[in-house]
């Protein structure tokens, strides 16, 4: 068995799109405002927000028996692709980038991608 027979990988794939569809706008806006402006947080919170449902959907829908495993492949994922995209928008908009930054939102992803994950653990285990 690869590390490739380990995953759902449609049920990843869907907990991508759920956060993709909703952080990555979030993150492309965030490029252009203000860090110092109120709209910065809400748009922090709408991504955090978007990793907890992309999370979610991975894990609700996996059929393997590992929910974390997957909200979290699942989150990283995401925070790969609005990486890509926001380290290119911060440069096409010349802002400085700021490595702690993107560890502490590395950190975040995780935790919002477990949480997630426990959310649809828990729910599968009440039904």
């Amino acid at each position: 068995m690869t590390w490739r027979d380990e995953y759902d990988w449609a049920a990843v794939g869907r907990g991508v799109v759920v956060a993709v569809v909703i952080a990555v706008p979030c993150g492309v806006a965030g490029a252009y405002v203000d860090d110092n402006s109120a709209l910065t947080v809400v748009l922090a919170l709408a991504i955090m927000v978007a990793m907890v449902a992309g999370g979610y959907v991975a894990a609700q829908t996996q059929q393997l028996g590992l929910p974390l495993k997957h909200s979290v492949t699942a989150t990283i994922i995401v925070f790969a692709i609005a990486q890509v995209v926001g380290l290119l928008n911060r440069w096409v908009a010349d802002k400085d980038i700021e490595p702690g930054r993107i560890m502490s939102n590395f950190l975040l992803t995780l935790i919002a991608g477990s949480i997630g994950g426990v959310i649809a653990a828990r729910r599968a285990v009440t039904r």
